[in-house]
């Protein structure tokens, strides 16, 4: 990732998902994450989390400048 983009998850992306709700099914699946990987595992899963959400938005990005064209 570039820094701009290691950048733009540290510091809106990563605080917008920690501040989500989650429901049963995801707590429960955040707790295994928290007791079950060793502590290597877990930060090579925060790299792969991260990439997946920062190339998320971007594609968010590009869908709405695209649809904003569509609607002019």
């Amino acid at each position: 990732m570039t820094d701009f983009m290691e950048w733009l998850y540290n510091n809106g992306i990563e605080d917008y998902i920690k501040k989500q709700r989650a429901d049963d099914r995801e707590t429960s699946a955040f707790s295994l994450f928290e007791g079950e990987y060793t502590q290597t595992q877990k930060e090579d899963m925060e790299n792969i989390f991260s990439f997946y959400a920062v190339h998320g938005f971007r594609l968010g990005v590009r869908v709405g400048l695209a649809l904003a064209e569509d609607l002019r």
